[in-house]
């Protein structure tokens, strides 16, 4: 099989090498992503008000929950391409391509389905206090109307990946993550759209992104060319892949059990108290970028070794020590994280932030997190 120069071989070289040539561009890509998220807490808090940032915070771990799935349960098909990438099966991969694309059409729709149909009663699970359950409603409807965009981005992402192509995923990220602080600054000053115009921002940024990624994908990658024999006989690889695909997306999710009960107990102390924990709990992601990045460089070069029939105890790196070196980051930088996403004049909810904070940094001395 003829290798795109684009394409990143994981399965040759010195193992600690190849890992950190390919996490260094993911690293950076989950910066960026994060860096999306920031932009509508920063642009929102500044511009909106307390009020507006508590209405987005109050759902954002539905929707955290719902993307952190989309992310696993593409990356479980990013997983399946990988090895037989490994094992130099070029049929074997458009027929995994074929698979992931029909698949993730099929989950976009039932998805979408379920969760706008739910939306109302999700605001009464999570106990969205009533003053700002509108714009709650508003943002969170028009980010999950928008999950087709979602799944298109990460199953492109994840599929070049999977190729061993880690950068174009991140250029197409950073530009993306620019054009929504534009978007988010033109729907919500001049245009007046509120929460939703962020909402939309955020839909139309990451699906214009998809879509430079998938032009740039096919240009140097022919593997992902498919052809009408390549949609024959899927029924063995749909179940590989749904067996693979699953088991990640709820072990993504299922992390985020947990913070959907804080969520709920934290919209209960009312608003002021939502927007201090959406800022800082927004500022905290920056502290699991190394260990998120680090375990998606070694899912690919397990996939690809695996495929190719590799298998060593050397592909796995402890994250820890990054991890709790970005943590002890944020918290000393506690300040200007809070203060670029709430102003001043808000003490309470500065408060919460601070509160927050300190209860985190001392979780973080007592309890490592696990990678």
């Amino acid at each position: 099989m003829s290798r795109s120069k684009k394409e990143m071989d994981l399965t040759v070289g010195d193992p600690f090498r190849s890992l950190l040539k390919f996490a260094i561009p993911v690293i950076l890509g989950n910066l960026f992503q994060l860096f999306y998220t920031l932009a509508d807490t920063m642009i929102v808090g500044k511009t909106l008000g307390a009020q507006s940032l508590a209405a987005v915070g109050s759902t954002s771990i539905i929707i955290y929950f719902v993307f952190c799935f989309i992310n696993g349960f593409t990356g479980g098909f990013g997983i399946c391409l990988g090895q037989r990438c490994g094992a130099k099966d070029e049929a074997g991969m458009r027929k995994s391509v074929a698979v992931s694309t029909l698949l993730s059409i099929a989950f976009t729709v039932f998805l979408t389905l379920i969760c706008c149909l739910l939306a109302h009663q999700i605001l009464i699970w999570m106990q969205i206090p009533s003053d700002i359950s509108g714009e709650a409603y508003d943002y969170m409807f028009i980010v999950l109307l928008g999950t087709g965009a979602t799944v298109f981005y990460n199953l492109i992402s994840n599929m070049l990946r999977a190729l061993g192509d880690s950068k174009t995923p991140l250029y197409f990220l950073v530009f993306s993550s620019i054009l929504n602080i534009f978007l988010d600054l033109l729907f919500i000053v001049p245009f007046r759209m509120g929460v939703g115009g962020a909402a939309w921002a955020t839909i139309l940024s990451q699906l214009l992104s998809a879509i430079l990624s998938l032009v740039v994908g096919l240009k140097n990658f022919p593997v992902l060319h498919l052809h009408r024999e390549d949609f024959h006989d899927l029924k063995a690889s749909a179940v590989l892949h749904l067996k693979t695909g699953f088991p990640m997306g709820f072990q993504m999710s299922v992390m985020c059990i947990g913070q959907l009960a804080m969520q709920a107990v934290v919209n209960g102390l009312g608003t002021a108290a939502v927007a201090g924990y959406t800022a800082a709990s927004k500022a905290d992601q920056l502290s699991v970028l190394v260990n998120n990045a680090m375990m998606t460089a070694i899912s690919n070069y397990v996939a690809q070794n695996f495929g190719a029939g590799k298998i060593s105890l050397s592909v796995f790196l402890n994250a820890q020590l990054g991890q709790t070196a970005a943590g002890l980051a944020v918290s000393s930088r506690q300040k200007p994280l809070i203060s670029s996403c709430v102003s001043e004049s808000f003490c309470c909810a500065i408060r919460s932030c601070k509160c927050f904070f300190l209860i985190r940094q001392q979780r973080s001395i007592i309890i490592p997190t696990p990678t």
